[in-house]
């Protein structure tokens, strides 16, 4: 990932600002089904799963069967343009003028790409939704960088390698350049004007590395809506340019004053696999080229409707791979609902913007418009998975708050410290705890107990803090994102003069099937915490497993 020159912006500060003084009229809001009826679901004709996605989509969403247009694509992830313009752009154009989407007059003529003319008006689409099966990449045309208008072009920008969906983005316009990038009317807009609108069309991308992952994009979001996005932020920064740190750093103060319970990483390196994980409904990080740290863990998954984004050169170079590909595929194989990504080296200034894109969906947002706003570029490399109309925040805090008795378990218990940090912020320390050992005695959970004890702990009390987590040793089953936490406990308990319960709970842990180097990590923390308490026994209990593994590495991620 390479960072490139502030005039980029400068660029298209001005387009934005000329647009505006142009437009004349905002655009109205519309509901989901509203929005849903102007949905186009793009699949490959090729790939009867690829129909068969943009079929259950359409019957979940309720999008109508004749917005759907198959085309016989090529099954492979990278076409060159003659294909993808003769297979994929020109048939798509002209299918969506035709039936009246784009408006636009024809002309028998095409551009030095091979692209048909039009004289285009505008469209009504509210998005194209492509579907798993259909090309991601379109590759590079040395031939069409030799001309002088592309030769005067930065070197870094003398490309046309880009995701075919950022290429869509700009089929409801004509004449549009190939090479390099176009900036983005939609960036940083909270409410786009009509003429904005028609500028461009907003494209997502329902995929993953397989039909089964990409279908659940589509049941996530539809869920989710119902009770709002529910768990814990994860912001991991300290990536090597200032000003991406300075994104995810305002995205963690936006997270926080929208009452979110935050983990913020700040040290060199990416989380580690020993890290707390759980709940994580938001992840945002950088800056290494694949899934590392508590993603590599077995079985782990992320929060219902999680919203996910790892910054990175290429971190949707493949979106077939579970592991490997970079991130975006991984990303939603573990069970994100919305992911992010590059095809090719974007340059740092032109990725989504994680800062934008949380302001936008705190803000009550679907994901194809937050996707947009927070997008500085098309017709580049980003690309954008998830469901466009998923709205994680339909449902506020305040009605989970009274819903809560009839939310699940988990979730009851990631709402209820919500309710705590809100109670704090109004100055309410005392009824925040209360609120929270009430609560616990209805939804019992491990995240929750830990959000009393550990307040009990700040206010001087370790005997209750220790206390409130002593059910903790009998947990007999956590998943994986849940391991860490386990960790986190059993550390406090032993700092708060529980030995006991603490080698218990490391017991428990150790009965999973733990990575070999995370095993270790956790025993020599162990191991230490029982020498230091005089669980003498257990000490040398956990240095006989120590001894019994292969020398320790690191259970750090890999360096940014």
């Amino acid at each position: 990932m390479l960072k490139f020159p502030a005039v980029s912006r400068w660029c298209i500060s001005f387009l934005i600002v000329g647009l505006a003084l142009m437009a004349g009229a905002r655009a109205d809001g519309e509901t989901t089904e509203e929005l849903a009826r102007r949905v186009i679901l793009l699949a490959n004709a090729n790939d009867p799963e690829s129909v068969q996605l943009a079929e259950y989509y359409a019957a979940k969403r309720g999008v109508p069967a004749e917005n759907i247009v198959a085309l016989p694509l090529s099954r492979g992830e990278t076409i060159p343009w003659a294909e993808f313009t003769s297979t994929l752009f020109n048939p798509l154009q002209a299918w969506l003028v035709e039936r009246g989407w784009v408006d636009g007059i024809g002309m028998d003529l095409t551009d030095e790409f091979g692209r048909r003319k039009y004289a285009m008006s505008g469209h009504s689409i509210s998005f194209l939704v492509v579907c798993r099966g259909v090309p991601l990449r379109v590759g590079n045309e040395a031939a069409w960088l030799q001309n002088d208008q592309a030769q005067k072009l930065p070197r870094q920008f003398q490309r046309n390698s880009a995701a075919i969906d950022s290429e869509l983005t700009v089929i409801a316009a004509s004449g549009t350049p190939v090479n390099a990038f176009i900036p983005n009317p939609l960036f940083r807009l909270e409410n786009p004007l009509e003429m904005q609108l028609d500028q461009i069309v907003r494209v997502s991308r329902l995929d993953g590395p397989s039909f089964a992952v990409a279908r659940d994009l589509v049941d996530a979001a539809v869920e989710v809506e119902r009770t709002g996005l529910i768990g814990r932020a994860y912001i991991d920064r300290g990536g090597p340019f200032k000003h991406g740190d300075a994104w995810l750093e305002t995205a963690e103060k936006t997270a926080r004053a929208a009452g979110w319970d935050v983990a913020s990483d700040t040290k060199r390196g990416t989380m580690e696999m020993t890290d707390r994980a759980d709940g994580m409904a938001f992840y945002f990080g950088w800056y290494t080229g694949g899934v590392n740290g508590p993603f590599k863990l077995p079985g782990f998954r992320l929060a219902r409707g999680a919203v996910a984004l790892h910054i990175h050169s290429y971190s949707a170079r493949s979106l077939r791979l579970e592991s490997g590909g970079g991130w975006t595929g991984p990303l939603v194989a573990r069970g994100a609902a919305a992911s992010f990504g590059n095809v090719d080296e974007p340059y740092l200034e032109f990725t989504h913007r994680p800062d934008i894109l949380i302001a936008a969906l705190l803000r009550g947002a679907r994901l194809g418009e937050a996707a947009f706003e927070a997008l500085p570029a098309v017709s580049w490399a980003a690309i954008g998975l998830g469901d466009p109309l998923y709205q994680p925040f339909a449902v506020g805090l305040d009605t989970q708050i009274e819903e809560i008795e009839r939310l699940p378990l988990l979730d009851a218990a990631y709402v209820a410290m919500r309710q705590m940090l809100k109670l704090e912020a109004a100055g309410d320390a005392a009824g925040a705890i209360e609120y929270g050992r009430r609560q616990l005695t209805r939804t019992p959970s491990l995240a929750l107990g830990l959000a009393v004890a550990e307040r009990l702990h700040a206010a001087g009390n370790d005997s209750g803090a220790a206390l409130t987590l002593g059910f903790s040793k009998w947990v007999t089953r956590a998943p994986a994102s849940d391991w860490g936490l386990l960790a986190t406990i059993a550390e406090r308990l032993a700092e708060w003069g529980d030995a006991a319960t603490a080698v218990a709970v490391w017991r428990k842990l150790f009965d999973y099937d733990l990575p070999d180097n995370v095993r270790k990590a956790w025993l020599e923390t162990a191991k230490t915490a029982a020498s230091k308490s005089g669980q003498t026994a257990a000490a040398l209990e956990f240095d006989r497993a120590l001894s019994a593994l292969s020398p320790p590495e690191s259970p750090a991620a890999d360096a940014k």
